[in-house]
């Protein structure tokens, strides 16, 4: 089927209104198992659906808080119910600034006539996927189209998107849905990493698209800590910390606990005894006695026996 909106007309058209909340779109960058709706969950409880096209770039925004312009519009012949009601978006983009996001912003689609070509500069210039318009206009591809080929004219449903900084310099691209592309879309989701390109993963227990650089540097970020504080701490000195035990009150405890493994069954296994010199190494012999109050003359290594 050709590419093209899954909404209807907009029931209003005098001013755009404005959406705040969660992106969901259960389902979204897997093979099919049955309709794949994206809605926006505001903090109101109100669920307005989005989009119902399964290659739809709202699933970028998956289990993000999102804010969105546009207007309540007309469902199609089939849909969903249960819902506040559908929402023609005119733009979208995070409410929250996050390093490992895919996307930033995606804008209302239309139709674009073009051909896909292969570009860039420099390493791994064959694998960037280029979007060329009949104008001549070149623009990056964002997603991995399904049914896309080199070289001829396609008349594709385009939505521009602004891709995160850890995707690539700022720059605008194209998300873009080719016609007659359905029936090769779960054999693109079956490929490898779900069809997403190479740099964007699947997060499953979030349900969110992260970009594999970003989350790295967010982690970079997090280990560096502030300007203050170079080196982020993630633990707390209690200042009611208990006392130190005393010698005596350790050696009384720990000799109850000696004896106790060589009178079981357990004293005669040696890993057993291995594991308990390990933990007071004042037991080991040495030439200040078994429980002399200095550092034995000797080392016990907790480890494989070899």
């Amino acid at each position: 089927m050709p590419a093209h909106r899954t909404l209807g007309r907009p029931l209003l058209t005098e001013q755009e209104h404005l959406l705040e909340g969660i992106v969901g779109a259960r389902g979204s960058f897997a093979p099919r198992r049955g309709p794949v709706t994206t809605d926006i969950k505001c903090t109101d409880g109100a669920v307005w659906v989005i989009d119902y096209d399964e290659q739809s770039p709202y699933h970028a925004f998956a289990g993000r808080r999102v804010v969105a312009w546009g207007s309540p519009c007309a469902p199609p012949m089939q849909h969903r119910i249960g819902v506040t009601g559908h929402f023609a978006v005119s733009t979208m983009q995070l409410a929250e600034v996050a390093s490992d996001a895919w996307l930033i912003e995606v804008r209302a689609p239309q139709d674009l006539v073009g051909r896909f070509e292969h570009g860039g500069a420099g390493a791994g210039a064959e694998s960037e996927l280029f979007f060329v318009t009949e104008d001549g206009d070149a623009f990056r591809v964002a997603n991995n189209p399904a049914g896309a080929a080199i070289g001829g004219l396609v008349n594709a449903l385009v939505y521009p998107v602004q891709l995160s900084r850890s995707v690539s310099s700022p720059q605008q691209a194209l998300w873009i849905i080719c016609p007659w592309s359905y029936a090769k879309l779960n054999e693109l989701r079956d490929g490898p990493n779900g069809g997403l390109p190479s740099d964007v993963y699947m997060d499953a227990a979030s349900g969110q698209v992260r970009c594999r650089s970003g989350l790295l540097a967010r982690n970079v970020s997090d280990f560096r800590g502030s300007d203050d504080n170079p080196v982020q701490t993630t633990y707390h000195i209690s200042p009611n910390a208990p006392s130190l035990m005393s010698w005596d009150a350790y050696e009384s405890r720990a000799t109850t606990e000696w004896q106790a493994l060589l009178n079981s069954s357990e004293g005669c296994d040696e890993r057993k005894v291995h594991h308990f010199l390990a933990k007071h190494p004042s037991f080991v012999p040495g030439v200040f006695g078994m429980t002399e109050r200095r550092v034995p003359s000797c080392a016990l290594l907790l480890g494989p026996f070899f």
